[in-house]
């Protein structure tokens, strides 16, 4: 059956129930209109479900679907403490603000993802003509989750034609990050999408500390 993609956190949430592929973070959403008569509410939930840091993130009805990525359009913030109120309302108040007014329009919480070792993005084609490549740009220096898709550090490129046998890649890295995507396509059939993921150190156990951490799912421009 053909992925059906959601909101960013609907089709996260989606994942997260059909892959054993990759892990994703643990998540909370809700509708932005209801923040303005449901913010203690919320703020309560959010503080009873999560303690360590988050990263409190849009999830627009017009962002990360089918249709078109709106990559960097909408407020995202990161390393927000749920323990201080104060900080916790500021940080869902802005993405609210810069909400498109859609009732479909969400907020997501998730736990940010600590003691990286990789970060970066894949798509599943080549964005310059469509041909079936994955191409993974990543940082293995800076330890940032955002790093690549914030254009602020180089990045490393590796391309890989799809379908090929993984014994022709050298890099065990990279036979490992193409695996999820693998996995990934078979619910998403032709889309071609692109995945946020980051590594923890012991990335290529298979142990919950080195899994591969999907951060958003997104159709290719």
């Amino acid at each position: 059956m053909t992925f059906k993609f959601g909101t960013k956190a609907e089709t996260l949430e989606n994942l997260a129930r059909e892959s054993t592929h990759f892990s994703i973070a643990p998540l909370l959403y809700f509708e932005a209109h209801r923040w303005r008569d449901e913010s203690v509410a919320i703020t309560a939930t959010i503080r009873e479900r999560f303690e360590s840091q988050l990263i409190v993130r849009s999830s627009m009805a017009i962002e990360d679907g089918g249709d078109s990525s709106q990559a960097g359009v909408f407020e995202s913030l990161l390393s927000v403490d749920p323990q201080r109120p104060v900080e916790l309302e500021a940080a869902i108040s802005r993405v609210v603000e810069s909400s498109t007014g859609n009732p479909r329009d969400q907020v997501l919480i998730q736990p940010m993802v600590t003691d990286i070792a990789v970060s970066g993005v894949i798509m599943t084609h080549d964005l310059a003509d469509g041909s079936p490549y994955y191409v993974l740009n990543y940082d293995d220096f800076s330890g940032k989750s955002d790093s690549i898709t914030s254009g602020t550090h180089t990045c490393k490129t590796v391309r890989i034609l799809r379908g090929c046998d993984s014994s022709h890649v050298d890099s065990p890295r990279v036979q490992e990050d193409a695996r999820p995507r693998r996995g990934a396509r078979g619910s998403l059939r032709a889309h071609p999408s692109g995945y946020r993921i980051c590594h923890r150190p012991g990335w290529h156990d298979p142990s919950l500390s080195g899994a591969t951490h999907l951060q958003h799912l997104a159709l290719a421009p």
